[in-house]
């Protein structure tokens, strides 16, 4: 995958004047290393891509060749110098090869600022589709269903994205990603998809949210377990556990927010629930986000469609979003759920939060190791699309028909699934909600 974040020069011998240019008028040199050697020398071979072969101080006079280099360099977005004088006090070498990282100072770009407002914006349309009761009925009602789905996203998915990690061998960066992905929380589309595949939606959206929630504590946890022990050999691998913390924790300000717009019950454009809004543009915003990623990381990184070169990406990607489903739908059935709580539990298992991880890594990584990080991110999310479509098609008209369920449409659990409570006004009200939405 082609990086532009790095500038490298090497076999530096008689030039008149060599330059190092940042390809970005924002970006500044930085982590600047030389090796000197000898060209007549058999071991001097030029090699950009491997820095850990640059030894600074391989020859007396490297630590001085360096440090004018960097005098000259570090900090500005380009400069010029002659090897000829950098190399004159060095005796017996006439090679000099200059590698440097390239990085915008303030760390901040317009991904990263659309990123994080779009969490915040999302965050604020799930909250107003919560009440406070809806937890307390999804407990004390559909305990056992809310346990299946919540083991099942945090265990099982975690585990089978480090595992295929492991078995396909990815870098430590790629292999970041996959399990970034494994330990998303749930989308807030796989509440759109239960509606679609006739399953229980007020399990699905209470799900969503708690395991939104949850991913504050579960994701650091899931990082260390899968991440740290693993995949940090490497020390390009460096997981920015603050910047994590602080994203997630961005989440729940906006959903306490949302939450209390629903209370209130305000009103705005003539006279429409303010909720009711705000749920229709998050869900939009979401899904354009989603579009917009994927045609931004498509052109900037377009040999990702090269399916030879990524053959074992695509083919992760193709079937992750499938066995996430089929096991969080086989364990339903095992713990004998309804067939409603079946389907929202498969599709609330493998459905993951892509525009989340999304936002993390630009949040999180910069350069070369962002670009590499989002390599099966990106690649996913073209099969997101695909696998999506394919699997709620099936639930509906497959498995629904089979369980009974082919001729309720835009009814409420029933009894097959059994009210959340006795009176079962929130529950029905979410359906139908959801229902007039569409």
């Amino acid at each position: 995958m082609s990086c532009d974040f790095t500038t490298c020069l090497t076999e530096l011998k008689n030039s008149d004047a060599s330059s190092l240019v940042c390809g970005a008028a924002a970006e500044q040199l930085g982590s600047i290393a030389i090796r000197v050697t000898d060209s007549s020398s058999s071991a001097a071979i030029s090699d950009c891509t491997t820095v850990a072969n640059y030894d600074n101080s391989a020859v007396a006079c490297a630590a001085d060749v360096l440090a004018a280099i960097e005098a000259l360099c570090k900090g500005k977005n380009e400069c010029s110098f002659k090897a000829t004088e950098l190399l004159s006090d060095c005796t017996g070498y006439d090679s000099l090869d200059v590698t440097s990282a390239c990085s915008d100072p303030t760390g901040i770009d317009t991904v990263t600022i659309l990123s994080l407002l779009l969490i915040c914006f999302i965050a604020l349309s799930l909250g107003c589709t919560l009440t406070l009761d809806q937890f307390t009925e999804i407990w004390t009602s559909k305990k056992r269903a809310f346990l299946v789905g919540f083991a099942s996203q945090f265990g099982f998915m975690p585990l089978f994205a480090w595992a295929t990690a492991q078995w396909f061998g990815f870098s430590d960066l790629v292999a970041t990603g996959v399990v970034l992905i494994g330990c998303a929380p749930g989308g807030s589309t796989s509440n759109l998809f239960t509606h679609w595949s006739k399953g229980n939606v007020a399990l699905s959206i209470a799900m969503s949210s708690a395991s939104t929630l949850a991913a504050l504590f579960m994701m650091p946890l899931l990082i260390v377990i899968y991440i740290q022990t693993t995949f940090t050999d490497d020390k390009s691998v460096d997981i920015p556990f603050a910047n994590i913390v602080i994203t997630l924790l961005s989440i729940i300000a906006p959903v306490c927010i949302g939450i209390a717009i629903r209370r209130k019950d305000m009103t705005c454009c003539g006279g429409r629930k303010l909720h009711e809004v705000i749920e229709k543009v998050g869900g939009a915003f979401g899904a354009l986000f989603l579009v917009a990623a994927l045609v931004t990381g498509i052109r900037d990184n377009a040999d990702l469609m090269d399916v030879k070169k990524y053959k074992n990406q695509w083919i992760l990607s193709a079937i992750f979003e499938p066995m996430g489903c089929l096991f969080g739908f086989c364990v339903a059935k095992l713990w004998k759920l309804p067939p409603k709580d079946c389907r929202a539990v498969c599709l609330e298992t493998g459905v993951q939060s892509q525009a989340l991880i999304m936002a993390l890594v630009a949040l999180s990584w910069d350069g070369c190791e962002r670009t590499e990080v989002l390599t099966f991110v990106l690649i996913s999310t073209v099969w997101y699309v695909i696998s999506s479509t394919w699997l709620v098609c099936f639930l509906r008209y497959v498995v629904a028909p089979w369980d009974g369920d082919g001729d309720e449409e835009g009814k409420g659990d029933g009894a097959e699934s059994g009210k959340m409570v006795e009176s079962g006004k929130a529950t029905v009200g979410e359906e139908m909600h959801l229902d007039n939405e569409l």
